[in-house]
């Protein structure tokens, strides 16, 4: 029982931790490696049957989403007519 619960807590701590790096990714514009984050620890949320967690992550990763298509539209229309060299 002891090292179940320890096994517990290790994943937790682990998507907790992997939860504040996707977050810390994300504020560095590294959108793409932020997603993959997410997803990682949506991944242990659900071994460990945390769906409001899974919840609020898959809420993240389509904002994240959205967001990182937003830019790159952009990123494209900038380039196209050339707006950043004025």
């Amino acid at each position: 029982s002891l090292k179940i619960q320890k096994r517990l807590g290790k994943k937790i701590e682990t998507a907790e931790g992997l939860m504040f790096l996707a977050e810390d990714l994300e504020v560095s514009g590294n959108y793409d490696k932020s997603i993959e984050i997410f997803e990682e620890a949506s991944e242990l949320f659900k071994e460990l049957g945390k769906l409001i967690k899974i919840k609020d992550i898959t809420k993240e990763i389509s904002r994240l989403r959205e967001f990182s298509k937003t830019m790159i539209e952009e990123e494209y229309l900038l380039n196209m007519y050339h707006v950043d060299k004025y």
